[in-house]
């Protein structure tokens, strides 16, 4: 019985679709400046173009962020963060970066700092 049992599982085991191995997160870091000044007090919203997962980074004053981030292609924007100063940094920036473009991408890669520039 038990090696019927085994076999059955063997069996199933075998014809079943390939698990896929999802990539792994690695930590990310990086700046984000407007006009050539640190962007802080709001977060980064990153949404992934393939694997992944979105979410929001915020951003310290100085504009610097780290974050575990699944490497690939990303588009951004700019969001409000928990900063008690957030809603007033958001006013600085242009509107057109409060939402998602596919003309704004990022690569994230393994070991690399990232530096998004907005004018």
């Amino acid at each position: 019985m038990r090696f019927l049992v085994l076999a059955l599982m063997i069996l199933f085991v075998g014809c079943g679709p390939t698990i896929r191995e999802m990539a792994t997160p690695t930590s990310t870091k990086g700046k984000v400046t407007f006009k050539g000044q640190p962007l802080g007090d709001v977060s980064l919203y990153v949404q992934p173009l393939g694997e992944g997962h979105p979410k929001p980074i915020p951003l310290a004053a100085d504009g610097t962020f780290q974050s575990d981030l699944t490497p690939g292609k990303y588009v951004y924007s700019i969001v409000q963060s928990p900063s008690k100063t957030s809603e007033q940094a958001l006013k600085k920036v242009d509107p057109k970066y409060l939402e998602t473009s596919m003309d704004r991408t990022i690569l994230v890669t393994a070991g690399e700092e990232l530096t998004i520039a907005l004018d």
